[in-house]
């Protein structure tokens, strides 16, 4: 396992990929993951989870691998402060992907409060793996926020994280009860004899 490409990577929860690999909850809906991120020959990423089985004796616990792959994580992010819909949002990304992961990092919430030295409370919207924004919970951006996650619910993601919004505030993570609905589950495939008999 080479730590130097480890990463926190943020999926949905409860995806069936729980009973295989190492996860910890961030939020409603969404959990994260440790994996290897490479780039590839044609330009894209290559994600390699890490996975119960690849922790043996000779490995560091998860535990502290998660905190290596936060480490990694932080090489990279950039903050910047837009105005939206009248209120102030700050967008976090990361020039090499998974920015959104930066809501998994302990000083988060410390550091919101920080940009934005009135509020105590904000509304977190991940709507794809590569960025993070959020704003004061009780500011005017909040709607805009809940529409740009709504609109990547249907859009599945290449690590399976569909938009989500939830609060953060001193006392930790709340669920967004106006925040997107989960896409809702494909049918199943016909098999091939349900094909075959028209049914």
């Amino acid at each position: 396992m080479n730590l130097d490409v480890l990463l926190p990577i943020l999926r949905k929860d409860r995806d069936g990929w729980e009973e295989i690999a190492p996860c910890w909850p961030v939020a409603p809906g969404i959990a994260v993951y440790l994996a290897e991120v490479t780039p590839t020959p044609e330009g894209g990423q290559k994600i390699a989870y890490v996975l119960k089985q690849h922790l043996t004796s000779g490995t560091p616990k998860a535990s502290a691998l998660l905190e290596r792959a936060k480490a990694n994580l932080r090489v990279g992010l950039q903050n910047q402060i837009m105005e939206i819909e009248g209120g102030s949002v700050m967008r976090i990304a990361r020039a090499a992907g998974f920015g959104a992961s930066a809501v998994t990092l302990d000083d988060f919430h410390r550091n919101a409060m920080g940009w934005f030295s009135d509020a105590t409370e904000f509304l977190v919207a991940v709507p794809a793996p590569e960025f993070v924004m959020l704003t004061p919970a009780d500011g005017p951006a909040v709607a805009f926020l809940r529409e740009l996650a709504r609109k990547t619910v249907a859009a599945e993601q290449v690590v399976n994280l569909a938009g989500a919004t939830f609060f953060l505030g001193p006392g930790g993570v709340r669920p967004d009860p106006d925040g997107p609905s989960p896409a809702p589950a494909a049918p199943p495939a016909k098999t091939f004899w349900q094909r075959l008999v028209g049914r």
